[in-house]
């Protein structure tokens, strides 16, 4: 089985905490067999050499995708965005039968290609499981206007 962790960055902060205590609790319930591939925009400063240390026995990899960043008014199209997915997952060998795509706040309003690009990778076949716990309208008035058609 094939597991992929999806967020726009690995900064310090809330996501990037949980995806490491999601990668301990796996670490820690001894399941053989699984690997791991996070995906994210490039920033990580988050994510130091002690924690890659600490998953050594776990097969963990991290691979940047520049579309996954904040757009900051430029973005990807969505199907540029998915195939840039999609090639990294094929050279990793990570099929859309033995993968499952956990995606962090992909309606946040951060990229708006986001939304369009999972769709795409479950019309190929990938699994998603979307965890929200953000909500563009939460005190972002700005970044709520983006997700909605004009």
């Amino acid at each position: 089985m094939n597991i992929v962790i999806l967020h726009y960055h690995l900064n310090r902060g809330g996501v990037t905490s949980v995806i490491a205590n999601h990668l301990r609790a796996l670490s820690s319930a001894g399941v053989d067999g699984i690997r791991v591939m996070i995906l994210f925009g490039g920033r990580k400063t988050g994510w130091g050499d002690s924690l890659t240390a600490e998953l050594s026995d776990r097969d963990v990899s991290l691979a940047v995708i520049p579309g996954l960043e904040y757009d900051e008014g430029q973005s990807p199209r969505s199907s540029e965005l998915a195939e840039s997915v999609r090639q990294t997952l094929d050279q990793a060998g990570f099929t859309p039968h033995t993968t499952i795509v956990h995606v962090h706040n992909h309606a946040l309003g951060k990229s708006v290609s986001l939304p369009g690009a999972l769709r795409e990778l479950a019309e190929a076949g990938y699994r998603l499981l979307l965890q929200i716990h953000d909500f563009a309208e939460d005190f972002r008035p700005e970044v709520y206007g983006r997700l909605t058609p004009a």
